[in-house]
């Protein structure tokens, strides 16, 4: 994969060392680091104190180890030459009568530089000292790639529980990766606790958390040490290893280092950080080095960046929390709007697909949150020429089992009279023919908020305006949108949760619930479609499926994500979709999807330039008013041309 990608592989190892063995370790250093380089890493990472141990005691004070220790230090630096990677490992030093621990930054023969342990006060970093034939000068640097855009900071020592200045003065002067070196006395919570401080302080820092730590190797005499490796990325832990362990362990890590940078250009939060000068008194000065392997994708897979489904959580427990959330946010945003404006009835829209089903049963808990009954809603639905029978039958059937008022309004009627007063021929089912029939739903819908003093309440998705996949003032205007920022791809996972909580989840679980979870489980497999082509006569099934015209839905949300969130460019997006889904389609049904995204996303600007209000739920919001900006006439030739 290019430099300008810039992805690179970080290994952090716990070697099983022999105390106060340097010669053995050095070897064994040597050996994980071979191994981890073979594996793609471009940065290898050893912990505080690996060359001899951290639990030496007085035998740090003895001349026999300490020349043993720095012939080791020769040793390591030598074989660094046969390495692309950047080797960082924790020794110690003798400086004017003193023991410092130091971490050493090696690649290919040479050292870039020794970093003093954060628990080493008094060092004059501008003394320079001779070492394996070097004259080296105590460093805090930025090391920086301006190759692959890394910009690395090595710290040494106990960096937790409490995170220094240095570190946000670091990530403020640049720094897009911190590697720690640790030594870590193993007792209950403690690897727990050290992984939450990286998370919760490397997202407002948007950086990327390395942490290699001591392991059984070292004395057990009082203590026993974790081994506790973990690598973090923007609040979020991608690799962790089994603590201790009595064999050598490596961990990896992928750390796209444009996503980063990307992300901090657009955080308020990172923002506020650099304006507090507080943080400048430790800013470390830059030390260019490189460049530093990144990964190649032609021989290793990524790990960790890149979620197949980004807006779908892979641990149940997380997945359940977000769609507590997400749709609490929801039922909330509604109540607050209801209350503020005091509407009597919340009219909406009922197809029997994915997004009108969340939408009614939001509405539902916004009612219930204000104890008000669910006849406060009226539930339409709004048959037409593509309405199936499953479609209908479950429209009619969440209705029912929700107890809401309810009505059934047939469009087409009023849409074949519209077609003859516009002359158009209803045998000719292009967009006209389509969208009519939008509109002539959206029409009932308002009339009948301002009959009964209600609002609209919008179905439409986040999926679905990012693609511009909705009818201009049809069902893409509403007087408020519910599902305005939640991806198509999580819409059946809340469905699901919904069903498992709120009503299997009840101890006051009735046939009605049975009833209810079987019409939202026929909902789920319904296909997508917005039903706007006729029935199959035979079947009164639909003959329409949407992911059938613009392509998968997983897909389009994948790259949705990747471009808001990430600001990935056309070339390396569909590289990286190509990666993350090679077992499910072809590369050109990838790029097929990813031209019609860009395509739809830059020329469909417009309608969400005027959508409706609608309460956020994700970082990133398509919404004009606090959400993504872009111009509705950009020239977009420039992302079509790149990927292909």
């Amino acid at each position: 994969m290019p430099n300008e990608y810039g992805i690179i592989r970080v290994a952090c190892s716990t070697p099983g060392i022999k105390l106060a063995n340097p010669e053995y370790n050095c070897e064994e250093i040597i050996k994980l680091a071979r191994k981890a380089e073979s594996k793609g890493a471009g940065i290898i990472c050893f912990p505080e104190g690996a060359l001899c141990g951290n639990t030496l005691g007085d035998l740090i004070y003895q001349e026999t180890l300490y020349k043993a220790n720095i012939a080791a230090i020769e040793k390591l630096k030598n074989a660094s030459r046969d390495f692309e990677a950047v080797i960082v490992f924790g020794s110690y030093l003798k400086i004017k009568h003193r023991i410092v621990n130091v971490a050493f930054v090696l690649q290919r023969g040479e050292i870039l530089g020794v970093v003093p342990s954060e628990k080493s006060t008094g060092i004059d970093e501008e003394s320079t000292l001779e070492v394996a034939g070097e004259n080296i000068t105590f460093s805090r640097h930025c090391f920086t790639d301006k190759s692959t855009g890394a910009v690395f900071v090595v710290q040494s020592g106990n960096v937790f529980p409490n995170i220094s200045e240095k570190f946000f003065s670091a990530c403020c002067a640049g720094a897009n990766i911190v590697i720690n070196l640790t030594a870590t006395p193993a007792s209950y919570g403690t690897f727990e606790m050290n992984k939450s401080i990286a998370v919760a302080n490397s997202m407002p820092a948007l950086v990327a958390i390395c942490t290699a730590d001591a392991g059984p190797g070292e004395s057990v005499s009082d203590n026993v040490y974790l081994g506790g490796s973990f690598i973090v990325q923007n609040g979020k832990v991608i690799s962790e290893c089994e603590t201790l362990s009595m064999e050598s362990t490596i961990i990896y890590g992928d750390i796209d280092v444009k996503i980063l940078d990307y992300e901090r250009m657009r955080s308020d939060t990172f923002k506020e950080i650099i304006e507090k000068t507080s943080y400048y008194i430790y800013a470390p000065d830059e030390k260019e080095i490189g460049p530093i392997p990144t990964l190649n994708l032609e021989e290793h897979s990524l790990l960790s960046i890149y979620d197949k489904h980004p807006y779908v959580p892979s641990d149940k427990m997380d997945l359940a929390n977000k769609c507590k959330t997400v749709f609490k946010i929801q039922a909330t945003g509604l109540a607050r709007r209801i209350s503020q404006i005091g509407c009597r009835k919340l009219v909406l829209g009922i197809s029997g697909g994915l997004d009108s089903t969340l939408a009614l049963l939001v509405c539902d808990e916004a009612l219930r949150l204000l104890g008000r009954p669910s006849k406060d809603i009226l539930a339409v639905t709004m048959p037409g020429f593509g309405t199936s029978a499953t479609t209908f039958g479950n429209s009619h059937s969440l209705m029912e089992l929700l107890d809401t008022d309810s009505m059934e309004i047939s469009i087409t009627e009023a849409v074949s009279r519209h077609f003859s007063d516009i002359k158009h021929n209803p045998e000719e089912h292009d967009v006209t023919y389509e969208n009519a029939q939008a509109r002539e739903r959206t029409q009932i819908l308002m009339d009948l908020s301002n009959k009964h003093g209600g609002i609209v309440v919008g179905t439409g998705d986040l999926s679905e305006a990012a693609l511009g996949w909705c009818t201009y003032n049809g069902d893409h205007m509403a007087m408020y949108n519910v599902n305005s920022s939640v991806p198509k791809t999580f819409i059946k996972h809340i469905l699901e949760w919904y069903m498992e909580d709120r009503l299997q989840g009840s101890e006051n679980y009735s046939k009605n619930d049975k009833k209810l979870c079987e019409v939202l489980m026929s909902i789920i497999d319904t296909p997508i479609s917005p039903e706007l082509l006729p029935v199959d006569e035979k079947t009164a099934e639909m003959t329409q499926k949407t992911e059938e015209k613009i392509g998968p839905y997983e897909l389009h949300d994948f790259f949705i994500h990747s471009f808001m969130h990430y600001g990935l460019d056309p070339e390396k997006l569909m590289a990286i979709a190509e990666i993350v889904f090679k077992d499910s389609y072809s590369r050109d049904e990838i790029s097929k999807c990813l031209e019609i995204f860009y395509r739809r996303f830059f020329t469909q600007q417009f309608k969400r330039n005027c959508s409706p209000d609608g309460a956020g739920t994700d970082r990133v919001s398509l919404s004009p008013r606090n959400g993504l900006k872009i111009p509705s006439d950009v020239d977009f030739s420039m992302w079509l041309k790149d990927f292909k």
